[in-house]
């Protein structure tokens, strides 16, 4: 026990040392972790301080009580992370000292355009959005709710969302916040997207009035936040997380927490994190054991994407055979129409307005796809993130697919078939088809002769 005096001749010394000395022999966040971390073990010492009264005299009594504690280490290292807010602290040593996880702040910025891996799980990894392995109860519905929140989002905000995987536990994104086309919105259009959304319902609000646009233009500093928050990444998280945990929870009569955290990130730098984050992304319910294919990997981007393009590929050849056919005059153009117009024309309806599954995610290919989906408004920009196709994409995607990763049940099975056969793309098929088309083209030819020879005599009669 130090006597009264030489604890106030301590606190003295220590005192005029003062807070520069500290940072400047430990620095701000290694200076914190000591400071709260000890101190908290000095105030379980007879004649302990608290933070600010922590001196040499203490710092010995912790020496002494931490090789008495060296034994129990895990145990008081919880406590530490409970208590000091510390992590895994000072009993580790020096070199193994905990530092916090960096603010989102430091990893994202929302001055520049960049690229981003957003995750989020449910609460207690529970399958909220699966089969409940305790109830049994099938949520898998709740899938299509994400799905369908990200494309109503994509279509408000300044932000490109490159790619998403729904899982039963967690979804994945990877986002691009575009501030740069944030600046050139018009201060009623930043308005009037910021008045669709809403904090407590997954469908967007209805168009607002003159009136309520008004009413929000006459304040320009709000007007500048408004569109600071358009291209927010954060922001763009709050309106995908919240409306689904409360209707989740009014679902299920339930209170309390729906995400386990607000949300994860990590920024992607250059095109190869990019490519191996989206591999990663598209290739989960594989991994999870949940699918066997990509085309069978339902709510991710390479599914949708894989969907429209079957969908187009489809229309393409249902269009060429009409053209075919009415040019052997097996068909009239009024059929045609007609077809497009019923149930077989869907298809077509869908090729014609927009890709349905995937028109409101960034093309894969930088130069874009074709398909103008931000003047349809149905997302931020038609700039892709890759230098590659869908195609290839996809073919690199079922070779990663097919290797196994330590830790992981999936894979695809080795008896499957190549994508190429699976999605009738191989060249075998392309060149019997070509043949057909050869051997029609040449009945077609024969019988433009033959037309061109019947008409020729009544001429001349």
């Amino acid at each position: 026990m130090l006597c009264t005096e030489e604890r106030d001749e301590s606190q003295d010394r220590d005192g005029e040392c003062g807070d520069e000395q500290h940072d400047a022999e430990y620095g701000d966040d290694e200076y914190f972790h000591r400071m709260v971390s000890l101190s908290w073990l000095a105030s379980r010492v007879p004649g302990g301080r608290g933070p600010r009264q922590w001196n040499a005299a203490c710092q010995e009594k912790v020496l002494v009580y931490y090789g008495i504690f060296s034994g129990i280490q895990g145990r008081i290292s919880a406590v530490l992370r409970l208590v000091g807010g510390v992590g895994r602290s000072f009993l580790r040593g020096e070199e193994e000292v905990a530092m916090p996880s960096k603010r989102r702040r430091q990893i994202m910025d929302k001055v520049r355009v960049g690229a981003y891996h957003c995750y989020t799980r449910c609460v207690r990894r529970a399958f909220l959005a699966g089969v409940d392995w305790v109830t049994g109860k099938d949520r898998s519905y709740r899938k299509e709710w994400v799905r369908k929140r990200l494309e109503d989002l994509a279509s408000v905000f300044m932000i490109d969302v490159l790619d998403h995987a729904v899982m039963e536990n967690h979804v994945h994104t990877i986002l691009r916040n575009r501030p740069d086309l944030g600046k050139k919105l018009r201060r009623r259009e930043v308005v009037e997207r910021w008045l669709r959304l809403s904090r407590k319902k997954l469908e967007l609000n209805r168009r607002p009035t003159e009136k309520e646009v008004d009413e929000v233009l006459a304040d320009k500093n709000r007007v500048r936040e408004l569109r600071r928050r358009l291209s927010d990444i954060s922001w763009f998280m709050i309106m995908l997380n919240e409306p689904i945990a409360l209707k989740a929870n009014i679902e299920d009569k339930m209170s309390g927490h729906f995400w386990a955290e607000r949300f994860a990130s990590e920024r992607l730098p250059n095109e190869e994190s990019l490519l191996l984050c989206s591999l990663y992304v598209d290739l989960n319910p594989i991994r999870a054991g949940q699918a066997k294919t990509p085309e069978e990997s339902t709510y991710t981007g390479a599914c949708d994407r894989l969907r429209d393009m079957q969908a187009e590929r489809r229309e393409e050849e249902r269009r060429k055979e009409i053209a075919l056919r009415r040019v052997l005059g097996e068909v009239e153009e009024t059929i045609e129409m007609d077809g497009l117009r019923g149930g077989a024309g869907k298809l077509a309806a869908v090729a014609l307005t927009g890709r349905a599954r995937s028109g409101w995610m960034s093309p894969l290919r930088e130069e874009g796809d074709g398909y103008a989906g931000a003047e349809a408004r149905r997302r931020a920009s038609d700039t892709g993130y890759l230098p590659m196709g869908l195609e290839k994409y996809l073919m690199l995607l079922e070779e990663c697919g097919r290797q196994e990763v330590e830790g992981k049940r999936g894979v695809i099975p080795e008896t499957c078939p190549p994508m190429l056969e699976r999605l009738g793309l191989d060249p075998t098929r392309w060149a019997e088809e070509a043949q057909e088309m050869a051997r029609r083209f040449a009945r077609i030819a024969a019988k433009c002769a033959r037309q061109a020879g019947e008409r020729s005599p009544r001429r001349k009669k």
